[in-house]
């Protein structure tokens, strides 16, 4: 394999992007300035802590001119990211970007992470996924049904997710755990107790 540092343990930050989390976001999810701060606690500790976070772009828009809304907020930027983009790049090509970037975000057109073709280069070395983002009932849910069906040990960071609705997102939660995922909370991350 050629990633550099997929350890025992990876990050998914799941559509941390402003249109989502900014009030005047295109696609705004109500509250979602309420996990920031985790967000940010998470994103630290793994810059520290040298673990490698991927990561999703929903990428709605296909103009460049009217991309400003997909990028990161500023809780889960990393100035040494690369993004893959849908369409097919050879092997040597993606593990060269993704060798000396400390973020891998994964640019998809609808809510699952996996659409991108490319994500079958990451998911053969996992073995155990902290995730976190939004929305819950969509992309959240998506990826950890996806991680799960695979067999990869997930933990679920609830208090650094949030949904568009609070009933759906209740259901997604139990679909998740009822798939095998596991909820901690950011603290428990952040001490390693999980």
């Amino acid at each position: 394999m050629y990633m550099r540092d997929i350890q025992d343990l990876v990050f998914f930050d799941i559509d941390t992007q402003f249109d989502f989390m900014e009030p005047t976001g295109k696609l705004y999810v109500k509250n979602s300035e309420l996990i920031r701060p985790n967000l940010s606690d998470l994103t630290q500790h793994a810059y520290l802590n040298n673990i490698k976070v991927i990561g999703s772009i929903f990428l709605y828009n296909f103009w460049n001119c009217c991309r400003q809304g997909q990028q990161k907020i500023n809780e889960t930027y990393y100035p040494r990211s690369t993004t893959i983009p849908v369409y097919p790049m050879g092997v040597t090509d993606m593990a060269r970007e993704i060798i000396f970037s400390d973020a891998v975000y994964f640019e998809k057109h609808n809510f699952n992470m996996f659409s991108n073709i490319n994500t079958g280069f990451i998911l053969s070395n996992l073995n155990k996924v902290v995730v976190y983002g939004l929305p819950t009932e969509y992309s959240i849910r998506s990826t950890v049904l996806k991680l799960r069906k695979r067999d990869i040990n997930v933990y679920v960071v609830e208090d650094a997710i949030i949904g568009t609705n609070v009933k759906s997102s209740m259901s997604a939660l139990e679909d998740m755990i009822n798939a095998g995922a596991n909820i901690v909370q950011t603290k428990d991350v952040l001490k390693k107790n999980f």
